[in-house]
């Protein structure tokens, strides 16, 4: 603990002070290698400290995720070293065709699944790719408040249409994917809505073809992202037209329905280790590894974050002020060598008696008021640590506001991915340290730490 002169005086003056200001001085200095009273100011009644206070962190699960109607498919398996095994699936359906052909005699070519990437990824894009699709046995039909979820799932026939086929993926920045899809079926879809058989019209269409089923099969390397509109997402049949002079190719498409499309999300071999117990009961990071957890997809999670040393600065003076609060948040070093690191995280105020999040933290100007996001800071914005990557937030109304607070009026602190992107972009994570991560070197194991650094003045100090 490095304390300045004028600190080291304050804590002899300290000692006859009570109990309460030697537990905050020494679990201050423990839990987070306080610099406590860095001095910076001082006057014949004001003096000026910066702290380094003491974050207490637990781990909270919640509710399963929307997946439907988000504009966004998501296949694949992937191992997450800290997470555990995630897998995706998706379920769609395709709107009839509103084709048509007035020659008498087209003929059929072939037809296949049209995909485009989203350019979102969980994993590694690098290694091989393949997926399974199946036909739908029944027409999806959504939950009685219009929502699918992480959980939901479809019934399937038993033989698939492709058992796999291998996908060449290049990236996001590849324009399209067309996986070929048997020529049976597509005979069927193409004469049955040309000449608007019974089974194929527009009454009975959805019960004879109720939408396709796409798995991944194989690697456990990435999950990949696909978008989900009328024009990045269809079943396209190739076709001609031969006249006297030349032959005419042409294309008819099924559009996907982004409505009644909707993900499956499934994680095994859950890493925490969160008790079986209410998905409301926080767990310590005691018990995950001394790290806090944010991520979206099978298990959404969230971490909740107590200030207890905060109402010791209370016991230097008879008046003290919160000039500055700043809350960093560093990623735990190379936990994000893979998956990509959301652009942003909301802090919300949290009430501890019953672990129930209220409203986030907000920024307001003189026309608006908008979250307090805490954007993701890159390479170099930092100069005084090692990490790449932090997350960094101005909670100096918050922590002033709880200097004070006692009984029902102390709240916490907890940390989300906002809801807005965790249908369209579910696999997101984020591990942070507490105060205990040791898992690299003493040295290097500050920069992985959640971080609360307080600037306050004392007026007549005690």
């Amino acid at each position: 603990m490095q304390i300045q002169y004028k600190m080291t005086g304050r804590i002899w003056r300290l000692a006859g002070a009570g109990a309460l200001g030697v537990f905050f001085l020494f679990s201050s200095c423990s839990s987070d290698d306080s610099t406590m009273g860095n001095y910076l100011v001082e006057t014949s009644t004001r003096t000026v400290f910066v702290d380094t206070l003491s974050v207490r962190l637990s781990v909270l699960a919640k509710d399963s995720t929307v997946t439907s109607n988000t504009g966004a498919l998501f296949v694949g398996k992937f191992n997450d070293p800290l997470t555990g095994e995630s897998e995706a699936k998706s379920f769609i359906e395709f709107t009839r065709t509103a084709d048509s052909e007035s020659n008498e005699y087209p003929r059929f070519d072939s037809v296949t699944l049209v995909l485009r990437p989203s350019g979102s990824y969980y994993g590694d894009t690098l290694q091989p790719f393949g997926i399974k699709i199946s036909k739908l046995k029944i027409p999806i039909e959504m939950n009685d408040d219009g929502y699918r979820y992480s959980t939901s799932s479809a019934p399937v026939e038993s033989a698939s249409l492709v058992e796999e086929v291998r996908l060449n993926m290049r990236g996001p920045s590849q324009k399209e994917v067309e996986v070929t899809l048997p020529r049976e079926l597509g005979e069927k879809m193409f004469q049955g809505v040309f000449k608007n058989e019974t089974e194929w019209n527009a009454d009975n269409y959805l019960k004879t073809f109720p939408g396709l089923a796409i798995e991944s099969v194989g690697s456990d390397s990435c999950i990949y992202g696909f978008s989900v509109t009328d024009s990045t997402c269809m079943i396209r049949i190739y076709y001609r037209i031969t006249g006297s002079a030349d032959v005419e190719r042409k294309t008819m498409t099924f559009k996907a329905n982004s409505a009644k499309q909707f993900n499956h999300f499934k994680m095994s071999n859950f890493n925490p280790k969160l008790p079986e117990s209410s998905k409301e009961d926080p767990v310590p990071t005691g018990q995950t590894g001394n790290m806090g957890f944010v991520t979206t997809g099978a298990i959404p999670l969230y971490t909740r974050m107590d200030f207890p040393t905060l109402s010791g600065l209370l016991v230097y003076g008879e008046i003290i002020l919160i000039e500055k609060a700043r809350l960093i948040v560093r990623p735990v070093r190379h936990s994000y060598d893979r998956v990509p690191l959301p652009p942003e995280l909301y802090l919300y105020e949290h009430n501890p008696a019953n672990d129930t999040r209220g409203n986030y933290l907000s920024v307001q100007t003189s026309t608006s008021t908008s979250p307090l996001n805490g954007n993701l800071n890159g390479a170099g914005k930092d100069k005084n640590v090692h990490e790449t990557y932090y997350y960094d937030y101005d909670i100096t109304s918050f922590i002033s506001s709880q200097l004070n607070a006692t009984g029902y009026d102390k709240i916490a602190l907890s940390i989300d991915i906002p809801s807005s992107t965790s249908g369209s972009t579910p696999f997101q994570r984020v591990v942070f340290g507490d105060r205990h991560f040791f898992r690299l070197s003493d040295a290097q194991s500050k920069d992985n730490q959640i971080m609360l650094e307080v600037t306050y003045s004392i007026y007549h100090e005690y």
